[in-house]
């Protein structure tokens, strides 16, 4: 196989590993238009969600998360309707987040499948853009 050919498997071989209990913290956005639907996601066990739909009420929420087995739990998490909205924080959920590496290797949290709404963790340059909702 020849260099840039091994160089490619490399790094699609990297992008599709499963992440790691140490690869959860971090700040994800779901990248909604109208929404700055942004996770910080600490070190500690501790998550803060802040949720502002453009032209709304801004909503905060904290709790505490813990992994096991590409699971990330949520603990007292703010429950969605059905079309992924946050209406409000006092109704509150634990949350079963698949934890994975998209084929481009950047790490998500599944929201809904279906609809395909999820987090994408971004590094903080990417946040200004990010949380502005498009």
């Amino acid at each position: 196989m020849t260099r840039p050919g091994l160089a490619l498997l490399l790094c699609l071989a990297c992008a599709c590993s499963p992440p790691r209990a140490h690869d959860v913290p971090g700040t994800y956005v779901t990248g909604r238009r109208f929404v700055a639907d942004t996770l910080w996601v600490s070190p500690d066990g501790t998550y803060t969600l802040v949720y502002a739909p453009q032209g709304g009420k801004t909503l905060a929420a904290r709790g505490r998360w813990e992994y096991e087995r590409q699971v990330v739990t949520f603990h007292d998490f703010p429950v969605r309707d059905y079309d992924g909205i946050i209406s409000n924080t006092s109704r509150t959920d634990t949350w079963l987040a698949p934890f994975q590496r998209n084929a481009f290797g950047t790490i998500q949290l599944q929201i809904d499948e279906d609809r395909g709404l999820r987090y994408r963790r971004v590094s903080p340059d990417q946040l200004g853009s990010a949380v502005r909702g498009h």
